[in-house]
């Protein structure tokens, strides 16, 4: 698997966040994996529904991307919220905008080798990273950052015990803002 894995012919939303992945990769080199935009899929354990983000793979194969310790190590992923909004201009152009978050998750023990966890050191490298992105695509704008298991995972069911992944040497952001994209209009 790709440290990037993006469709192969992105359209819209999806061409801003595949390039916004290759700037995460290039910019972190602690980060394993830039995953696009999450689905939200429900899953049925011991009777009980739980909604965890995924990304298809191909043959109706998906990927869960939720915390864990074993195979994603440090990822990263997006969601965006509706509504999406739209400007059309007949014949000229289509504007598509949305609230967008992106979330990364890390094992702080493959960033730093000492047990200081400087988690500010390493949300001030990702911000660096997104605000010296040049998209030729769209935007994404920052404007808040959650650290809370509740705040960064919020729309997905993640258990008491799944929260571990935020305790030391773990811990995830959620930084949220707008992601915008331009498409030709052609008739």
């Amino acid at each position: 698997m790709s440290e990037a894995p993006k469709k192969s012919n992105p359209q819209l939303l999806d061409r801003v966040v595949g390039e916004i992945q290759d700037a995460l990769i290039a910019g972190l080199p602690w980060l394993n994996f830039a995953f696009g935009i999450a689905e939200r899929l429900v899953h049925e354990i011991n009777g009980n529904e739980y909604y965890l983000p995924n990304v298809y793979r191909a043959e109706n194969d998906y990927i869960e991307i939720s915390p864990d310790d074993k195979d994603l190590h440090n990822h990263s992923f997006f969601t965006v919220d509706e509504p999406q909004y739209l400007d059309c201009m007949r014949g000229q152009k289509i504007e598509v905008r949305a609230n967008c978050s992106l979330i990364v998750w890390v094992d702080m023990r493959s960033i730093e080798p000492t047990d200081e966890r400087n988690k500010e050191l390493v949300k001030r490298d990702i911000l660096r990273v997104l605000n010296s992105m040049l998209l030729k695509s769209g935007t994404f704008t920052v404007n808040r950052v959650y650290e809370k298991a509740e705040n960064i995972f919020q729309g997905f069911t993640l258990a008491e015990v799944d929260n571990q992944y935020l305790m030391h040497p773990y811990c995830g952001w959620r930084f949220v803002g707008e992601i915008r994209v331009e498409d030709i209009c052609e008739e």
